[in-house]
């Protein structure tokens, strides 16, 4: 792959894994309608959550391009410096995904199925 198309998709990777991966689980969730929708949506988030630590762990470009765009830098794949991203934003935005992800699958056990 030439260098100026892998730039370009690591680049629509950070997009899909900033802006479609959680408005998809929404979107797959209401499909289902009912009460199951708190454990989908519980599952996905925290599906993200690992995905994202998982990422700034193994140190995939994507998952920076995607931090610089949250603040509203420009994605930089070929220039990355990962102690730009501070403890709180790499680890600290996945765990309250999780943590929320957690509560709506409680909420679902506790008030879902009858």
């Amino acid at each position: 792959m030439k260098k100026r198309n892998r730039e370009h998709f690591i680049k629509l990777l950070a997009l899909m894994h900033r802006y479609l991966y959680l408005p998809l689980i929404f979107l797959l969730s209401l499909k289902v309608g009912d009460e199951r929708c708190l454990l989908l949506i519980g599952i996905g988030l925290i599906l993200y959550a690992v995905y994202s630590i998982v990422g700034y762990r193994l140190y995939w470009k994507h998952i920076f391009c995607s931090w610089q765009n949250a603040h509203r830098k420009e994605m930089t794949p070929d220039r990355i410096r990962w102690g730009a991203i501070s403890k709180t934003d790499a680890y600290g935005v996945p765990i309250i995904f999780a943590m929320m992800g957690v509560f709506m699958i409680l909420g679902y056990f506790v008030y879902g199925p009858s």
